[in-house]
């Protein structure tokens, strides 16, 4: 019986190390990807707290790097059980301590989600309207709605319409940005001026964040889950290896 917990509580901790590895990878590649920052600069100049957002990435990034030493520690103690009080006491620690990382994280994701309400999407409106300037422009919101626009495959908030009467339609008559034209590989389709309506990309880029918003809350809980079941598995396990010294 003593073998099978250890092998189970091993099988575990590998799964639970996996997890912890592939969590640090994506949270790097939030970091980094071209697409996580457009969404920032926008959204932040919609009026939310994107520090939120950052915090918890980050936080989800050093959670990952725990959760990789946990899962270590726990596959040693299960291979060193008996004899590994020492071992398992600091796995006991890194769960609890990875359990308040899990709480706090999904407080702050809790706190941006609840941020998307109706008025962003009319900010977002706004911005199409007033602050787009011409394509590859320089200025950071310019830039961020380009990689947007491009990345997700949409056009203004609501949809290309939103550049009617805006500041871009006043400097370029009757035409819509670039980044609003579908791609045939790495080319864009010639649609600026609409003469083919079924060459732009005619969803808005506000659903497109809303699905994405929900879609990694979706993700969020589930991963949360199954660490926390990985977390009491593991946890229990010790426990019966501590006790059968």
């Amino acid at each position: 019986m003593g073998n099978f917990i250890k092998f189970l509580m091993f099988i575990a901790n590998v799964c639970y190390w996996a997890m912890g590895v592939t969590m640090l990878g994506i949270t790097i590649w939030m970091s980094v990807d071209e697409s996580g920052k457009a969404t920032a600069v926008i959204t932040k100049d919609a009026g939310m707290n994107v520090d939120v957002y950052w915090a918890a990435v980050y936080m989800m990034m050093a959670m990952g790097c725990l959760v990789i030493l946990a899962g270590f520690a726990g596959c040693l103690g299960a291979l060193k059980a008996p004899d590994s009080d020492r071992i398992l006491n600091a796995y006991f620690g890194f769960v609890k301590f990875i359990i308040l990382c899990e709480i706090v994280i999904l407080i702050l994701m809790g706190v941006y989600w609840d941020a998307f309400d109706p008025s962003i999407e009319q900010k977002m409106v706004f911005q199409v309207k007033n602050n787009y300037t011409t394509d590859g422009g320089t200025d950071s919101l310019t830039k961020a709605w380009d990689n947007m626009q491009k990345n997700w495959k949409c056009c203004g908030s609501e949809g290309y319409t939103n550049y009617n009467g805006s500041h871009y339609d006043r400097t370029h008559p009757g035409i819509v940005p670039l980044t609003c034209c579908k791609m045939d590989k790495n080319d864009y389709l010639d649609c600026q001026d609409l003469s083919d309506i079924n060459l732009v990309n005619e969803r808005g880029c506000y659903s497109k964040l809303k699905n994405v918003v929900d879609d990694n809350a979706t993700l969020v809980i589930v991963i949360t889950c199954v660490f926390v079941g990985l977390e009491i598995f593991g946890s229990i396990s010790a426990c019966l290896l501590i006790r059968r010294k």
